[in-house]
């Protein structure tokens, strides 16, 4: 038995963004170009070289498809955040939140139709309770109508609240043990719900499970 070393690639299902469905990945299991039937050195073939490994290629997610027929003066608007590091370093980093949500900003622009004039991206120490409070609560509806579609991204940590099962986003500056310093998702749920606008499509990239 000679193991060979294979990645998995990470492809976007992009179809369903343009039908208005929930984002998908799907992954595929190939080997690695340079390294298939290469024997991993073992310990009774010490003089055994291991090849290099190749360098690190982008997924075909980062390729960002160009549609010639979506509309650029769509009415829509899309709030993006994605936060990978917090201010506390005892919270563990989400490593690829914040590429995710910029990747997802140029999704809703080449596919969505959304134009960036009428995007908002938070990530990081620009994605602080205070930013989640100003930008869902003001921001957002000063720029919603009756003909608007409405986009909401999050990537980032989730927590409950293990006495009421209530959930909650966790801002840049925030801490799963201070309520107060979080922000509820049925706060976020109630804003977009009064909004006057013909659809919001909402995409959590996140665990609420507290795990």
């Amino acid at each position: 038995y000679e193991p060979v070393v294979r990645t998995i690639n990470r492809k976007w299902d992009s179809m369903r963004l343009i039908y208005r469905l929930d984002p998908v990945y799907y992954y595929t299991l190939t080997a690695l170009p340079g390294t298939k039937d290469t024997a991993v050195a073992s310990a009774k073939s010490p003089t055994t070289q291991v090849p290099s490994p190749p360098p690190i290629r982008l997924s075909d997610v980062d390729d960002i498809p160009r549609l010639r027929n979506v509309a650029k003066d769509r009415d829509a608007v899309a709030l993006v955040i994605g936060i990978s590091k917090y201010r506390d370093e005892a919270i563990p980093l989400v490593r690829y939140a914040k590429r995710d949500a910029e990747s997802m900003a140029s999704y809703l622009e080449a596919v969505g139709g959304v134009a960036r004039s009428r995007m908002k991206i938070l990530t990081d120490e620009g994605a602080t309770l205070s930013d989640f409070s100003a930008y869902i609560e003001e921001w957002l509806p000063r720029r919603v109508s009756a003909d608007t579609t409405v986009f909401v991204y999050y990537a980032g940590h989730g927590t409950p609240n293990p006495a009421t099962g209530k959930a909650f986003m966790v801002p840049y500056d925030g801490h799963p043990d201070f309520a107060n310093k979080l922000y509820p998702l049925d706060r976020l749920y109630e804003t977009l719900d009064k909004l006057p606008a013909k659809e919001v499509v909402v995409m959590l990239d996140s665990c609420f499970s507290g795990a």
